[in-house]
């Protein structure tokens, strides 16, 4: 299985340090996607060779997938646009965000510094509450979906130069489970 560097609607990038997929640009290649409902058979064509990436063309991504994937991007091209506005320092007033981080579209990443609470989120103008030990709401108390966690996800990982402190929220979101119910 080989790890995708990048995606888009047109294609992807796949890192392939041992060359599985050959050094030949132009060669056609048959991919599986993995999807959260199962995978699908999409065929391509290697049309770039940068060092061990290979930049694979979609030839046949069926339209629902495509549509899929570019609600999956929507949030991940947001996260490029978010810069840290305010960290913590040891002096001056009291307040309960560790980090806060803003774009100028108005999406927001409030770390917190909360015995229960983790961070605020507001994306696309909704908001959304991560926990320390629960799974994580939108609005006042709607749990996520999965699809809505991946989002999350994508949003802070294309969060460019994160701090230690966002990287560590990264990293516990990333390992979230969901609750038996869902």
């Amino acid at each position: 299985m080989l790890k995708v560097h990048d995606i888009s609607v047109g294609g992807c990038c796949l890192l392939d340090s041992t060359e599985i997929l050959g050094p030949s640009v132009g060669n056609d290649v048959h991919l599986v996607l993995r999807w959260p409902d199962g995978p699908v058979s999409v065929h391509g064509r290697i049309v770039s060779r940068v060092d061990h990436k290979r930049h694979i063309q979609f030839l046949n991504l069926p339209t629902a997938r495509m549509e899929e994937l570019k609600k999956a991007i929507a949030p991940a091209a947001l996260g490029f646009n978010v810069r840290p506005t305010m960290k913590t320092v040891e002096h001056g007033p009291t307040i309960q965000a560790r980090e806060m981080w803003s774009s100028l579209q108005g999406d927001t990443v409030i770390i917190e510094d909360h015995v229960h609470r983790l961070a605020h989120i507001t994306l696309n103008g909704i908001q959304f509450t991560l926990y320390k030990h629960a799974w994580p709401v939108k609005d006042v108390s709607t749990p996520l979906t999965r699809i809505e966690l991946a989002h999350l996800i994508l949003f802070l990982c294309n969060i460019p130069q994160p701090s230690e402190l966002l990287s560590a929220l990264i990293a516990h979101v990333e390992t979230m489970s969901p609750p038996e119910a869902q």
